[in-house]
């Protein structure tokens, strides 16, 4: 029978941890690695992989990352989950880099590259390219609108968990928070363009 979800937050939880509670670790696990195992899914290119998958990338991130997090005292869970997504997307990077050492052939170029039926090349690149403009922009808004825009739109929780994760009174508050993120994120991104 599955334990029932802990009433603590993220942030208590990770308290926990730094006291040596390992079930304060499961909980945090059980609820922040299938939000970063979907959000980290396709992020590290298929001719890139060998014999690590995604799925255990982020676990070992995740678990490492935590255990490591001494010092670290978010103010809120939003601010704890968008840390992660930051220390899953490094390690991506770098399993990207350490696989372009490692590759005696030239990496397949994009026409040679299986690309899914409904994805042509230009829409690969420009993909590409948007992703890089999104990344740039998110870093350039504050804390909060980040943790928000991370939330809601990359981890697709709902209002309510927006809320409870951002120290938001409730799922409207939240509501009204997330759409002045994103319209931030919008201005940033135009900015790259111009």
């Amino acid at each position: 029978m599955p334990r029932p979800p802990s009433p603590l937050t993220s942030v208590q939880l990770l308290s926990g941890i730094q006291a040596g509670d390992d079930l304060a670790m499961d909980e945090l696990c059980r609820r922040y690695l299938p939000r970063l195992e979907d959000w980290a899914a396709g992020r590290l290119p298929l001719h890139y992989r060998d014999l690590r998958d995604t799925g255990d990338i982020v676990q070992e991130v995740m678990i490492k990352t935590i255990r490591n997090l001494d010092g670290f005292q978010p103010k809120n869970d939003a601010a704890l989950l968008s840390y992660l997504r930051q220390a899953v997307r490094n390690r991506i990077l770098d399993e990207i880099r350490r696989s372009k050492r490692r590759q005696d052939e030239k990496i397949p170029d994009i026409e040679s590259a299986s690309l899914p039926d409904n994805v042509t090349p230009l829409d690969h690149v420009l993909g590409h390219d948007l992703n890089k403009s999104y990344e740039r922009a998110l870093q350039r808004l504050k804390p909060s609108d980040r943790d928000l825009v991370i939330a809601r739109f990359e981890f697709d929780a709902d209002y309510e968990e927006v809320a409870t994760a951002t120290g938001r009174p409730n799922a409207q508050a939240a509501r009204v928070a997330a759409k002045r993120a994103l319209a931030k994120l919008a201005q940033e991104m135009a900015r790259d363009e111009t």
